[in-house]
């Protein structure tokens, strides 16, 4: 469901810049429910939350930061409201805690009370990605499927709204989101012991009037820099080879040609847990550039995009590729991949990689390549012939043979070095 941007300005002088505040809505919410372990709520107007024994229910949220904040902005507050949905009310002391997510989930599009169990990749209290990827425990384990620490908290007395104010933790999520949007996975609410048995109930993003608002405090970066643009060069250093990997290698071992583009974060063209796009199907089991260009240029077309990139491969399995790109502070973040060939759908690559830190362009950047399956090919050998997955799974990171190393652990088959080609004006 498309929900319009509510947003605000005020401008407090700071020096040379000004203070801003915007307040967005969430790009995705839901219930989990112990009593229905596999529904899924994704298209209920409502959040629930409670803690009675045996029908607990937590809530997700996830909010696309860079699309409202400027990237290389210093996030200085962050407060969050959730607002009673119609009708609902509280009749008792509830605790709620705010903890970082740090593990995918998906929306999804269901109602457990219209009779619609979770889909394909979509969250429920023992799923986090119908029916391929669990909790750890169900709803959630602190320390690993949530972090241990909570963010915020809140202490209530009767009735809602619910705010939770600005803390350090709430800043530091959003600044690193904000600067890193491939860690977004948003927050997890959930009741304290004590709480109310019958919950609290909130508006999702279903329901616009009274969906969730996030505040956000910040200070852009100046109007020079703001509107700078640099060139880099990437370097695609790939590294495979027969000591590296001796469990197998193949004679006929290369790289297909490198694809991606440059883009905003309201795009991403893949995602670790989600599903392959078919760009990238076809670029992981045939090494085409083709589709997954298409899909860039129709971020383009959108505005969330504004330039593909296209790379050649490499004929061996070690070896060197290079692209020179002008990059923007509107679409500041970098996606490009490239096929482990021959393989049945394996690649390495980047996403949403930002090239902006803390308002600055980063003057260079190295990030190792590990393999990731693209989740649309069971085959387990370079050589396996074509074996479709029905239905497709999630894009996963290989940690198994044949690409383990030789102790088992998975070791980069190659590097993505970003370098500064221009000095920036304004930075």
């Amino acid at each position: 469901m498309k929900t319009s941007l509510l947003l605000f300005t005020t401008l407090v002088l700071a020096g040379p810049l000004f203070a801003e505040s915007i307040e967005i809505p969430p790009s995705a919410d839901t219930t989990i429910d112990q009593a229905e372990p596999v529904g899924n709520f994704g298209r209920e107007t409502a959040l629930r939350v409670r803690n009675a024994p045996g029908s607990e229910t937590r809530a997700l949220l996830r909010f696309n930061i860079g699309t409202s904040v400027p990237p290389g902005s210093t996030i200085t507050g962050v407060s969050l409201n959730l607002a009673p949905a119609d009708g609902a009310s509280s009749s008792g002391p509830a605790r709620l805690a705010l903890y970082r997510v740090a593990r995918v989930w998906n929306e999804g599009r269901g109602s457990v009370a219209a009779g619609i169990a979770s889909e394909a990749h979509e969250a429920s209290w023992s799923r986090r990605l119908h029916p391929v990827a669990i909790w750890i425990r169900p709803g959630g384990a602190r320390g690993i499927d949530f972090v241990s620490g909570a963010s915020g908290s809140v202490d209530l007395g009767t009735g809602v709204p619910v705010v939770f104010p600005s803390t350090k933790r709430l800043v530091s999520d959003v600044q690193d989101w904000l600067d890193r949007p491939f860690s977004n996975e948003g927050w997890i609410v959930v009741a304290g012991p004590n709480s109310d048995p019958a919950g609290l109930v909130f508006g999702s993003r279903e329901d616009p009037a009274r969906a969730p608002k996030l505040t956000i405090e910040f200070t852009p970066p100046s109007a020079d820099a703001a509107t700078a643009s640099v060139e880099y060069e990437v370097v695609f250093r790939a590294t495979w080879n027969p000591a590296s990997h001796p469990r197998e290698f193949p004679l006929s071992a290369h790289w297909s040609g490198l694809v991606g583009g440059l883009h905003n974060e309201s795009v991403s063209f893949w995602r670790r847990g989600a599903p392959a796009t078919e760009g990238i199907r076809r670029m992981a089991e045939r090494g085409s550039q083709g589709i997954l260009s298409d899909e860039v240029t129709a971020a383009i077309t959108a505005g969330t995009a504004n330039r593909v990139l296209l790379g050649t491969g490499i004929s061996r399995g070690a070896g060197r590729s290079s692209i020179r790109f002008t990059i923007d502070r509107s679409h500041p973040l970098v996606t490009l991949t490239s096929m482990v060939a021959p393989s049945p759908d394996w690649f390495v690559g980047v996403r949403n990689l930002p090239l902006v830190e803390r308002g600055r362009w980063v003057a260079r950047k190295i990030v190792p390549l590990f393999p990731y399956d693209a989740g649309t090919d069971s085959g387990t050998t370079f050589s396996s012939p074509d074996q479709v997955t029905d239905p497709f799974g999630v894009i996963s990171r290989i940690a198994t043979a044949p690409l383990a190393g030789r102790r088992g652990n998975v070791i980069p088959m190659g590097y993505m070095d970003f370098r500064r080609i221009t000095p920036p004006r304004g930075n």
